[in-house]
């Protein structure tokens, strides 16, 4: 007998398929859409809506340190892509 939670088919199938999300069978409470990551399940909708809230939330000094924090990010992965 299994333990723990029930497995979620929908997200097990996308992650075998690929994709980078999948339909929820329920929807998210605070937005109501049932668009998920397969990587942490987490809502879509509510995740972009919090990462501009947070951004919105950042003084001037923080927006640019943010900027060269994503552009090494890009450099870094654009080095490794072409190895």
């Amino acid at each position: 007998m299994s333990r723990g939670r029930p497995r979620n088919t929908a997200r097990a199938d996308a992650r075998l398929a690929g994709e980078r999300f999948y339909a929820d069978a329920v929807e998210c409470d605070f937005c109501a859409t049932n668009k998920r990551y397969v990587s942490n399940a987490a809502c879509v909708a509510c995740s972009i809506a919090s990462g501009n809230a947070r951004y919105a939330a950042m003084s001037e000094a923080q927006r640019q340190a943010q900027a060269v924090r994503d552009r090494n990010r890009y450099l870094a992965r654009k080095a490794n892509a072409a190895e």
